[in-house]
């Protein structure tokens, strides 16, 4: 094999966090982002300002070319649930998440991304690559597409602030990026309190969204 057929993650699947709830916020030149379970706690994620624009626009490519396979599999998702609430319908999307082979896909990321942020589709989902400094250790957090197309206004607005604040600290990216992540984890999880939706008002929202997507497709059904 030549060397440049020689595909990265050949250490194996890191920790996977599956980002049920997750907040933006910023410190001082970073955009902060932390998710998870609200059982436990969250990964923090610090991106420099000067990447955060970059990083946004990757995460919303990739969720929009992930989207197609999120409609086609949400039944395989919900088969494995024992009744149609949201926490149920939660725990078997999780266990299906949990149980894909992760390490195809990372096999796929050329040796050449050395990135310490790389998005990239699969399973209807957006895996993140995230390393250090932008995270304690080397961790891949899988989003749903839906809830970045739900985020994507507050993700904005962390990152104009994070931006705007630039002119309030004198430390290069990684020192600063460090420095936000460990505040950060200090934090209470989550920030607010989250408010869980009835089965009723889940299903409004999944609707209305799929409905969005048929419509951003030119599907006669999203009219």
């Amino acid at each position: 094999m030549s060397k440049h057929n020689v595909r990265l993650r050949r250490d194996g699947v890191p920790p996977i966090v599956i980002a049920d709830a997750t907040e933006a916020g910023c410190q001082a030149g970073v955009l902060v982002i932390r998710t998870g379970s609200l059982a436990a706690r969250p990964a923090v994620l610090a991106v420099p300002a000067e990447w955060a624009q970059t990083f946004l626009l990757s995460q919303q490519v990739t969720a929009d070319a992930a989207e197609e396979s999120y409609w086609n599999l949400l039944p395989v998702m919900n088969a494995g649930a024992a009744s149609e609430e949201t926490t149920e319908l939660g725990r078997a999307k999780e266990a299906w998440l949990k149980a894909q082979p992760w390490d195809r896909a990372l096999r796929t990321i050329p040796v050449t991304q050395r990135h310490p942020l790389i998005h990239f589709p699969y399973a209807g989902h957006v895996g993140l690559l995230v390393t250090p400094p932008c995270a304690d250790a080397r961790t891949l957090i899988i989003f749903d597409p839906l809830q970045i197309r739900r985020m994507e206004a507050h993700f904005c607005e962390a990152m104009a602030r994070a931006q705007l604040s630039l002119t309030a600290t004198s430390l290069k990216p990684a020192p600063r990026v460090r420095a936000a992540r460990e505040s950060w984890a200090q934090q209470p999880w989550p920030m607010a309190q989250v408010a869980r939706p009835t089965k009723q008002q889940a299903e409004e929202v999944i609707a209305g969204l799929h409905a969005d997507f048929l419509r951003r497709r030119g599907h006669p059904q999203g009219a």
